[in-house]
């Protein structure tokens, strides 16, 4: 099995449904071709995210600096920063763990600075 990239997918889901609540998981899924526990995982990731959006959003909010709001993170931080936050909360993954692996989707998927503000935040929430 691999969590590296059924999270991968899982963070994807997150992503596209921000823009698109019509769902295109299937596609996701399929893509990766993940075997049925890694698609049951990616799939757990999403609802987390999903069922738990507004908690998330308000631990989230708590740790912005600058006046910063949700709505001004770039989408894909804010996706990596919401599969982050659920994994660790909801899916009691370990925080060095899932702190690595959403530094990684940043600086696979994201800008030259999503790294450090990814890992930054993720480190305020947990301290």
């Amino acid at each position: 099995m691999s969590r590296i990239l059924a999270r991968d997918c899982g963070f994807k889901m997150v992503f596209q449904h921000l823009f698109n609540e019509e769902s295109m998981d299937n596609l996701i899924v399929e893509e990766h071709q993940l075997s049925e526990e890694d698609k049951a995982f990616s799939d757990n990731v999403f609802s987390c995210v999903k069922d738990n959006l507004d908690k998330i959003n308000e631990k989230l909010k708590s740790k912005l600096k600058n006046n910063l709001t949700v709505k001004d993170i770039y989408k894909l931080d804010y996706a990596i920063l919401l599969v982050g936050i659920a994994s660790i909360d909801y899916l009691n993954e370990p925080l060095a763990l899932i702190i690595n692996e959403c530094v990684e989707l940043a600086k696979k998927y994201s800008t030259e600075k999503s790294p450090s503000f990814v890992n930054g935040v993720l480190s305020s929430i947990y301290k």
